[in-house]
């Protein structure tokens, strides 16, 4: 039977994890970076005069911040038996494939404890389903992972509560059609959740993992400036 496993190291979560260390700072790997938007006077939304955020933001909830629905990767795919032919071998090969995780169901209360377990679900669903919806091109994804090294309650000024969770989560396994395996991992990630009665907020956070764990509320994105509506309640 002839079989090729190959070794990848990845610095995105949106593609691959597993085999985990920490990496100095508040671990991982990848620089840090700034992405704000500017106001007309040339400051970063929700941010000071020297481009860290200060997280303040105008009231209102979650859902009032944003104009439009959803933007979110959204779909379902059921895991499959697949059969992969080798050459010269006499029987083929048999796999499981990966499926999407649902997103959960919004939690029972906003403590903080409740929110992170809501969190981590969200999260590994986000992932599952960038990494399968949409897919194109030859090959299977066997396994997608969640793992979360840190969490941190930002002590913004924001609806809700804002959490910052540095993860890596993606596809740790898969196949190509010629029967060459694959396994791979990579660095964690950050993100930044804003959540509150009325949905959830989401704003990928580059470079995290190689902050200090001070430099993480200054330098941090705000979902209701720079991210994404997730998830409505109600």
């Amino acid at each position: 039977m002839k079989r090729r496993t190959v070794l990848v190291a990845l610095g995105s979560a949106s593609a691959l994890a597993g085999c985990l260390a920490e990496n100095g700072g508040a671990g991982g790997n990848g620089d840090a970076g700034d992405d704000n938007k500017s106001d007309d006077d040339g400051t970063a939304n929700g941010t000071n005069g020297a481009g860290e955020n200060d997280g303040e933001h105008d009231d209102g909830s979650v859902v009032d911040s944003f104009d439009g629905e959803l933007s979110r990767p959204d779909c379902s795919v059921e895991a499959e038996t697949i059969e992969i032919e080798i050459e010269h071998d006499d029987e083929p090969l048999t796999y499981r494939t990966a499926a999407t995780k649902p997103y959960p169901d919004p939690p029972d209360s906003l403590n903080e404890d409740t929110v992170l377990e809501y969190l981590d679900a969200f999260e590994h669903a986000y992932v599952s389903k960038e990494v399968l919806c949409g897919r194109n091109g030859s090959g299977h994804i066997l396994n997608i992972a969640y793992s979360r090294q840190e969490r941190k309650v930002f002590d913004w000024e924001t609806p809700g509560t804002t959490i910052f969770l540095l993860r890596a989560a993606g596809a740790t396994r898969g196949i190509e059609d010629s029967g060459a395996e694959w396994a791979a991992e990579l660095g964690f990630h950050g993100v930044v959740y804003t959540v509150d009665e009325t949905g959830v907020a989401r704003a990928d956070f580059d470079g995290a993992g190689g902050l200090e764990a001070d430099e993480l509320e200054s330098k941090a994105p705000s979902p209701l400036e720079d991210g994404e509506l997730v998830a409505r309640f109600g």
